[in-house]
């Protein structure tokens, strides 16, 4: 290989590796907690629109509210942007990728199934507590359906972890 291809995929791995562990790092705009805040807003938003729903005969009205959420959004586009990218190698874009895209599809589905029923729930009028206790309860089923498909904070981060692995051992054989 030539030596500038060679540091092209150095650099993309160091981002590669950088952009895994952003999703550990509080003050990054990858990271997980940024989800948190963004379910916690849209539980806001839903219970704020209840007194607009209660004359119609679905829940519509408070399910439109359940957009994808933007960290989410993100973690999909990477997975795409990664997978073609020609200075990755292939083994390490392929693993990476399907990482985010797996993630993405579970905890899509996990956010659907737990905020669905939260607006079906309020709708029929089966939540009386509109306070953060809410917010908190949300999150908790929320955080069981992530665990229950493996993308708990802990098993997310030993993943990242076996994922930057892979990086060190990929670069260090380039020696």
């Amino acid at each position: 290989m030539n030596q500038e291809y060679i540091q092209q995929t150095v650099k993309k791995l160091v981002w590669l590796s950088d952009s895994l562990i952003s999703e550990m790092d509080s003050t990054s705009d990858n990271y997980f907690g940024n989800h948190m805040k963004f379910i916690f807003a849209r539980v806001k938003k839903i219970i704020s629109r209840l007194d607009s729903a209660k004359g119609l005969k679905t829940p519509v009205y408070l399910t439109s509210e359940l957009w994808i959420d933007p960290w989410l959004y993100r973690q999909l586009k990477l997975s795409d942007m990664i997978l073609t990218d020609p200075f990755l190698p292939k083994q390490i874009r392929e693993k990476v990728s399907k990482f985010y895209s797996k993630k993405v599809n579970d905890m899509t589905d996990v956010y659907g199934k737990v905020m669905g029923k939260f607006c079906s729930d309020l709708f029929k009028g089966k939540i009386k507590d509109l306070d953060f206790e809410i917010q908190i309860q949300t999150w908790a089923k929320l955080g069981e359906g992530y665990r229950q498909k493996g993308w708990d904070w802990e098993k997310t981060q030993i993943k990242i972890e076996e994922l930057r692995g892979d990086i060190e051992k990929y670069l260090l054989n380039l020696k």
